[in-house]
């Protein structure tokens, strides 16, 4: 039962963290302000994580590893690899828009996988990060090689693809896009990309 409450409890942090890194970002995101969201003391937080870095780890660790659940699913399916594209386009933007996980923390705060301290929870973050892209090209190789997609290198289309999706992903706030309707930026972007890469 200890194991339960002190797992739920460091589950509670982590969701405070998400919050607190939504309103004020990675450096306004600190044991003192996300102790201050959930009304605990700085000391009281130190029983769950040790500093700000090992938090933001294991924050990151969780959103990844959900993000990656997703993307298994999409890749593992059967059916065109256009359609496992446009699951992959809404998976993205809906994450983004639901909860702002793993794809904007990573946009968020570009250079933290450098800085995490050396650990268990670094090696793995980095060797589940590796996973994605390696999944964008195996469904890129599908739609060439089905004939869905033009002819070239898996990797470069895979590489523009998860360029694109980045770049809508750090604009959505930007005064251009933040007034869109998320549906129509959805389909546009679906649209755009896979006409784009269409033989």
């Amino acid at each position: 039962m200890a194991g339960r409450d002190y797992e739920k409890t460091r589950d509670e942090i982590r969701e405070a963290a998400l919050r607190v890194l939504r309103e004020r970002g990675p450096e306004g995101t600190t044991l003192e302000t996300v102790a201050e969201s959930l009304g605990y003391t700085k000391p009281a937080l130190y029983y769950y994580f040790k500093s700000k870095e090992e938090l933001l780890s294991s924050l990151v660790l969780r959103e990844l590893t959900e993000a990656l659940v997703g993307i298994r699913e999409i890749g593992d399916r059967d059916g065109p690899a256009r359609d496992k594209l446009r699951a992959l386009i809404r998976l993205y933007l809906d994450e983004h828009f639901r909860s702002r996980g793993y794809s904007s923390i990573l946009h968020e705060m570009r250079s933290f996988r450098e800085r995490l301290p050396p650990g268990p929870e670094r090696d793995e973050i980095r060797r589940l990060s590796q996973e994605i892209p390696k999944r964008i090209v195996g469904i890129m190789r599908q739609g060439i090689e089905s004939g869905e997609f033009r002819k070239e290198d898996p990797r470069v289309l895979g590489g523009i693809l998860f360029a694109m999706l980045s770049g809508v992903l750090a604009h959505l706030e930007q005064p251009i896009l933040s007034g869109a309707d998320a549906d129509r930026i959805r389909a546009s972007l679906e649209e755009i990309l896979i006409k784009g890469i269409a033989p």
